[in-house]
């Protein structure tokens, strides 16, 4: 069953921010916690553009997808979402074409979409054939999660209410999920008044993370490895010292190549 595919409609869900790319905010739901195995089960996506010098809706995407594997049942206790729903939705590899336009000139955001909804939409894409997930090189991601945590950060509901007094009223489903976080993005902008600029925003929420996954920090001038009995070696050490492992990281994690390649 197709939600919906929008239009294209004009609104003024968030404001104050400035852009030199239009904003496409997203939020995925999938039938399991691990992007590197999970199927996507429902996509929403806010496209926002600069116009009159305030960010407006230039379109939206909405849709159930055919995950082609069951629904687990926590799933759907979560989401609302069952077998029998995405039964004659699209499978991914028969939108992915859909959002091509939505990503390929934007800069992402997202609620803990660092961590998840990239790294999922990524996986997707290639294990359907599809290449990589469009975009210029030159996007940043801003991830309104980690920037709450710059200020003081909880789940996507705790911080709806911090700011507007109550739970949001949906919460679990796409674009629920990603009105909210429109409208949290404006908060942080209304009550913080950090920078307008998008991209400084998007500096300031990944911290010292050097990669989407926060893999790699950056600690004493010097980029250090953050996960593993390995945490907190610097990489230029662990290229000496431990060259099997740095090997293995190299092999293993492809987002991390560029990274490494300088200490090869």
């Amino acid at each position: 069953m197709l939600l919906s595919r929008n239009a294209p409609t004009k609104g003024n869900p968030t404001d104050m921010l400035t852009t030199d790319r239009p904003l496409a905010v997203i939020d995925l739901e999938a039938t399991g916690a691990d992007p590197a195995s999970a199927r996507i089960i429902q996509v929403a996506v806010l496209r926002l553009a600069e116009s009159g010098g305030a960010l407006t809706l230039d379109s939206s995407f909405e849709t159930l997808v055919d995950p082609a594997v069951p629904i687990p049942a926590e799933v759907t206790d979560l989401t609302g979402i069952t077998d029998q729903m995405v039964k004659e939705a699209p499978t991914f590899d028969e939108l992915g074409e859909d959002l091509r336009p939505l990503l390929q000139d934007a800069h992402l955001t997202g609620y803990n979409s660092l961590q998840y909804d990239v790294p999922l939409l990524k996986a997707e894409y290639g294990r359907c054939g599809l290449g990589p997930l469009p975009g210029p090189e030159d996007r940043v991601h801003l991830d309104v999660m980690r920037l709450e945590e710059t200020f003081r950060g909880k789940s996507l509901g705790d911080v709806f209410r911090k700011y507007f007094g109550k739970r949001p009223e949906e919460a679990h489903t796409a674009m629920a999920d990603v009105r909210s976080t429109c409208k949290v993005l404006k908060g942080q902008l209304q009550t913080y008044e950090p920078e307008r600029d998008v991209r400084t925003l998007a500096e300031r929420a990944t911290g010292s993370d050097v990669d989407s996954q926060g893999r790699l920090k950056r600690s004493g001038g010097e980029i250090v490895v953050a996960f593993g009995k390995h945490e907190g070696t610097p990489l230029k050490r662990l290229r000496e010292e431990e060259p099997g492992y740095f090997e293995w990281m190299h092999d293993e994690m492809e987002a991390l190549r560029p990274h490494l390649d300088p200490f090869r």
